[in-house]
């Protein structure tokens, strides 16, 4: 998908998980936040999907990020998990 490939850097030991992980569900709901790419990093590391971000989390861009890691976590196939 183009425009997800122009967003987001993809870095990976396990192609088959990140295939896995990056369905056609996934993909276009990312790509359709391209602010979130910059602004809401994701890792998805062993069975743990993690953002991070530098200085000080205020409470309502604490509630921002975990409701958007809420929305990517419910778009990744509950099967991905088992194989990790």
């Amino acid at each position: 998908m183009p425009e997800f490939d122009e967003a987001f850097r993809v870095i990976t030991d396990d192609e088959a998980f990140a295939r896995s992980a990056l369905t056609a569900e996934v993909a276009p709901f990312l790509s359709a936040q391209p602010q979130a790419a910059q602004d809401v990093p994701i890792r998805l590391v062993g069975g743990e999907l993690l953002t991070w971000r530098r200085g000080r989390l205020s409470p309502r861009d604490f509630d921002e990020r975990l409701g958007h890691l809420c929305d990517v976590l419910e778009r990744i196939p509950p099967q991905v998990w088992s194989t990790v």
